[in-house]
């Protein structure tokens, strides 16, 4: 389980939350804002699922190839590297933008 489906799960926890208070106290403003919160929670989580399986996948491939690949001193695949979650990566600056 990674960060994506924690905090998803957690963002529909505080949706379903949100939206009890609404209702409690009658603020459809209130209600529609929990639901929006509800459903980019389930986004992420789904987000963070098919990461988890693209990963298993990846790491799956590694070991298959290394099991039979002659033993060498060098990799056959470079290291996954993982974007943070604004999809772009750190190391890149904006030049001049």
């Amino acid at each position: 389980m990674n960060r994506h489906r924690f905090c998803g799960t957690w963002t529909i926890v505080k949706g379903k939350l949100k939206q009890g208070w609404a209702r409690m106290i009658g603020n459809d403003r209130r209600y529609l804002g929990g639901r929006e919160q509800e459903f980019n929670g389930r986004i992420q989580r789904c987000v963070g699922r098919v990461r988890d399986g693209a990963q298993t996948r990846i790491v799956r491939t590694i070991r298959l190839r290394s099991a039979v690949a002659p033993s060498s001193n060098r990799t056959l695949i470079r290291p996954l590297r993982i974007l943070p979650p604004s999809g772009r990566s750190t190391s890149f600056r904006d030049h001049g933008q």
